[in-house]
């Protein structure tokens, strides 16, 4: 069934007036290895339920040492470095278009995701070097059998308590797929790939102090 724009809006303010409780936020504390839940306040939620599908927005903080230009030019123009910098977690980057780090430029990728590989393909939506924030759009592979569409953004940030690496993660569910499940080992995942690049470039400085 197809709908107009008019008629998911009104479904969407119906839905978050009469469903149960949204979705949640999932933040990760950097005083605690564990994973805390935040309940978000109905009709004000960053991820809402809806009748043809879940859209839903997941942001992750990680506290790095390293100088934020690394994560961007890691993630950017030296991403074909990652399967030497954590080779447990991404073993495999390939490009398949365009320049590294430029928007438009598509590349083939394998993450290793709670002991399983992920294959995806995806391309560098946008490139904000002032924020040195990426943004990806992933294309296809094993990420869109659970997802319609989804689209991950890293950005170094300085906050009171420290410098950390924010991932926000926008995405719209299959409508039968359950992912509660896969956000909670993506979140561990992506803990992991921050310390483990982090702590390579820390060591790789040490080395030329």
């Amino acid at each position: 069934m197809c709908y107009t724009s008019l008629e998911k809006i009104l479904y969407y303010i119906i839905n978050n007036m009469l469903a149960g409780p949204p979705l949640t936020l999932y933040k990760h504390n950097r005083s605690n290895s564990a994973l805390h839940i935040s309940d978000l306040h109905q009709l004000n939620s960053e991820s809402v339920r809806m009748g043809w599908g879940v859209s839903g927005r997941l942001e992750v903080r990680v506290e790095i040492k390293s100088p934020g230009i690394v994560f961007f030019e890691i993630f950017g123009t030296k991403k074909g470095d990652l399967p030497k910098v954590v080779p447990d977690i991404i073993p495999r980057v390939e490009l398949l278009e365009g320049q590294w780090g430029v928007p438009g430029c598509v590349m083939l990728a394998t993450s290793i995701i709670d002991g399983k590989a992920w294959i995806s393909k995806k391309t560098v939506e946008a490139v904000d070097k002032e924020k040195k924030s990426i943004t990806y759009n992933f294309l296809e592979g094993d990420f869109m059998k659970i997802f319609k569409t989804f689209e991950l953004t890293t950005q170094p940030i300085q906050e009171r308590e420290g410098n950390f690496l924010k991932w926000t993660m926008v995405y719209e569910k299959l409508v039968d797929e359950e992912i509660q499940a896969f956000l909670d080992a993506l979140q561990k995942l992506l803990h992991q790939y921050t310390n483990g690049i982090d702590k390579y470039y820390v060591k790789l400085a040490q080395g030329h102090t």
